[in-house]
């Protein structure tokens, strides 16, 4: 077991632009541990389109999460002025056991708020508003609320907190909006609103995904998580329940009571503290 520290990024503030020939080459030179978030954009190089619209406040995003066969995704339309369009595509760390609709969603708020962060940073935009919709109203209230204190035992702890981290490097300004999903099912569709409409492009965006998650390999790591622990080759979820079932697993068991420290059926007494 290896407990490791997060990812610190370092952001130069001189000139990047003329560090790098588009926006998509300087997506491909950020951190590894972002590169998951990054590499399924659609038309990257349209993305200094959105700077007019982010500048005057006018941006929108949506991001809807999906839970299928053992996988999540994340579908993210981004809208601007003139008709200035970019989506992306991002498939959820860790392993099946890990995986549902909520870590979609949360997901989803992080990837979007990291390619804004990347769009401002690149471009050299400090001041502006973004609107960001979602129908996972859990997902927007945690990650936006700034009294709200994750808990190490809560679901999707590492996401949480890794978006917490990107808001708070954030010089622009961020607005939340909950959105009714579904409401083709109910509604005709000059009766939906742009951001419903939106939602529901981002809804067969992200399900078209699934085929592409279910091919691609796992993987766990997340830029800007304070800390992690790991099993082996595998992240652990769930820190009290997992820890607990590594430490009284019959293997653990017998190494401790066969080398004469530990009393028979002591081990059972050995608890996991409360974070």
């Amino acid at each position: 077991m290896q407990v490791t520290s997060g990812y610190v990024q370092v952001r130069e503030k001189n000139s990047i632009i003329e560090q790098f020939s588009s926006f998509t080459d300087y997506l491909k030179a950020r951190p590894i541990l972002e590169q998951w978030c990054n590499h399924s954009i659609r038309h990257p190089n349209q993305c200094h389109l959105l700077i007019q619209s982010i500048c005057q406040g006018s941006l929108v995003i949506d991001s809807d999460g999906s839970y299928m066969l053992d996988h999540t995704t994340a579908g993210i339309i981004i809208f601007g002025t003139k008709n200035a369009r970019v989506e992306n595509c991002v498939i959820a760390p860790r392993g099946k056991q890990d995986m549902s609709s909520y870590r979609g969603e949360l997901m989803g708020v992080y990837s979007s708020v990291l390619l804004i962060l990347c769009i401002c940073e690149y471009f050299g935009i400090q001041k502006g508003r973004v609107t960001l919709g979602c129908d996972g109203l859990s997902a927007l209230q945690r990650t936006f609320d700034i009294s709200y204190s994750a808990k190490v035992d809560e679901p999707c702890y590492d996401l949480l907190v890794a978006t917490h981290k990107l808001l708070s490097q954030s010089t622009i300004q961020w607005d939340t909006r909950h959105i009714d999903s579904h409401q083709d099912e109910h509604k005709r569709w000059e009766d939906i609103d742009f951001g419903g409409r939106l939602n529901i492009e981002a809804d067969a965006l992200v399900k078209s995904h699934i085929p592409v998650a279910r091919l691609a390999p796992r993987h766990y790591a997340i830029a800007d998580e304070p800390w992690s622990i790991w099993f082996h080759v595998r992240k652990i979820a769930k820190i009290e329940e997992e820890i607990y079932d590594i430490v009284h697993a019959p293997r653990a068991r017998n190494y401790w009571e066969n080398k004469d420290k530990t009393l028979n059926h002591n081990i059972d007494y050995i608890h996991v503290s409360h974070w």
